[in-house]
């Protein structure tokens, strides 16, 4: 997982890069985060993970580092690591540093997501009351000076409920892109969907294989169910699984080679909020799209992106657009290159980024300057 995560990073210059992780368990009565979670009052799941990642311990050069050098500015990923944001800000403010600047990227309405995922709470196995995950989502965004978001109706959301904090937009990119269009000579999968074995993408292959999949049998397509999702179905519902024995196929070590083997991509999310990753791999491989709406919701605002993906409502409509891919020639979906090209990819990725965080450098250095003179003039007691 590691290397993963180092590969993540090479498309930016990075001087370190450290990995934090916490050898605890979130066990009902027999840790520390059951009775954390009492006492703070029997908060969600998000809270709970926020708390948990916080637990994390700190490699020791990076210790060093923030206490030698301060931190000017904390990029966190995912509300539920500003604990260790925190954590490190405090860290540099106990150094003799001012405190940090901090961004977060919320890459979803996390109140949302969680609750039309139904995820259950870890110590009362039941998913929490919104409003409960609407509250702790806020507390926690709240102890950031910006947030970045990826959809416009991101945006739109936070700017309303935390009207005192900067907010950006920054789309989501993807690592998968080809260095030239595919070779068509390569394909050897009609339909292919790519996913892992989460509650939405499970929701959505139940879907797509109940409602639209007996509208396509017997055409002879090649339809392929690719990764983690693949080997749910495999073990939590043989059933299915041995229906479509086909069809399915575990996760692969290079997801850009099986997009190029590809001739078409399905997106049938039936559940699921922000943008859709997928349906962004598909337009950087020049592939062409069936998706559902709940899929576009993220990104249907992107000029362009309506003549790029096929959008169908329902599975009739689903079933005719693969229909009628299946009898067009094979050639490059060029328009939704183009809309990757303009709107999601690493190029734009990295200048919005980099304007960001230049804004958050230049913000923090204007609080060290102020935070260093509130500093020099203290009152004397008495």
């Amino acid at each position: 997982m590691w290397e993963v995560v180092r590969e993540d990073f090479a498309f930016v210059p990075a001087s370190s890069l450290y990995f934090n992780r916490s050898n605890r368990r979130i066990r009902r009565w027999l840790s520390m985060a059951h009775w954390e979670w009492l006492w703070a009052g029997r908060d969600s799941i998000l809270a709970i993970e926020e708390r948990y990642a916080a637990r994390s311990q700190f490699d020791p050069a990076l210790l060093k580092r923030i206490s030698s050098q301060g931190v000017a500015l904390i990029h966190v990923n995912h509300a539920f690591n500003m604990g260790v944001a925190q954590k490190i800000a405090a860290l540099a403010r106990s150094a003799g540093f001012a405190r940090p600047e901090i961004i977060l990227e919320t890459h979803d309405v996390q109140s949302h997501r969680y609750g039309r995922s139904r995820l259950a709470n870890y110590f009362t196995k039941q998913a929490d009351p919104p409003a409960r995950i609407l509250r702790d989502e806020l507390r926690i965004l709240g102890q950031a000076d910006a947030l970045i978001h990826i959809s416009e109706d991101d945006v739109a959301h936070f700017r309303r409920a935390l009207p005192d904090r900067r907010h950006f937009l920054l789309r989501p990119t993807t690592r998968n892109q080809p260095p030239s269009l595919p070779d068509k000579a390569r394909s050897s999968i009609d339909f292919l969907f790519i996913g892992n074995a989460h509650h939405g993408n499970i929701a959505s292959i139940q879907w797509f294989l109940t409602s639209v999949m007996p509208r396509v049998s017997g055409r002879g397509f090649r339809i392929r169910i690719v990764g983690g999702v693949a080997g749910w179905f495999r073990q939590h519902s043989p059933s299915v699984y041995a229906a479509h024995r086909d069809i399915w196929m575990d996760e692969q070590p290079q997801v850009a080679e099986i997009y190029e083997s590809a001739r078409f991509v399905i997106v049938p999310t039936m559940l699921g909020t922000g943008a859709s990753i997928k349906l962004i791999e598909a337009l950087a491989m020049a592939k062409h799209v069936v998706a559902t709406p709940t899929a576009m919701a993220g990104i249907a605002s992107v000029p362009g992106i309506e003549d790029a993906v096929r959008v169908a409502g329902n599975a009739e409509e689903f079933a005719a657009a693969m229909l009628d891919l299946a009898g067009l020639p094979e050639e490059p979906n060029l328009a939704g290159l183009d809309v990757y090209a303009s709107h999601f990819s690493n190029a734009c990725y990295q200048q919005a980024l980099l304007a960001i965080l230049r804004e958050g450098i230049r913000a923090a250095c204007l609080l060290t300057v102020l935070w260093n003179g509130a500093a020099a003039v203290v009152p004397l007691a008495g």
